[in-house]
């Protein structure tokens, strides 16, 4: 008799004991969703073509932030690479999860001062 009402009480609660789930451990997620799943590449410090090439790669698109002028498309800039970018390097995103990466002017890219325009 008693193990009928716990099988029924198991039933209800999903287990005898109380219900409590406590120290049930956590089921890791099915195969086909780990798979769905991609490291973010490190594109930090990268030129824009490649970090751009990286996230394509491992089936990410991105979101590019230009805080300087060039964003316009007025001015030829030869050399952006990306200061910053989140989610982090090295954490997991759904395959085609988006990447914001700031990207800026390279140091070199100026002209020096008082020296003209770019060339």
């Amino acid at each position: 008799m008693a193990a009928a009402a716990c099988t029924a009480l198991a039933l209800s609660l999903g287990a005898c004991g109380g219900g409590s789930h406590e120290n049930t451990p956590a089921r890791a997620a099915p195969a086909a969703d780990r798979a769905a799943l991609v490291v973010v590449p490190d594109v930090t410090g990268k030129s824009m073509d490649t970090a751009h090439r990286a996230l394509r790669r491992a089936g990410l698109t991105f979101t590019p932030v230009f805080p300087g002028g060039y964003s316009s498309g007025y001015n030829e800039v030869p050399c952006v690479k990306i200061a910053s970018q989140a989610p982090a390097a090295g954490e997991l995103r759904p395959r085609g999860a988006s990447v914001r990466i700031v990207e800026v002017t390279c140091r070199k890219a100026y002209p020096p001062r008082g020296k003209g325009s770019w060339p």
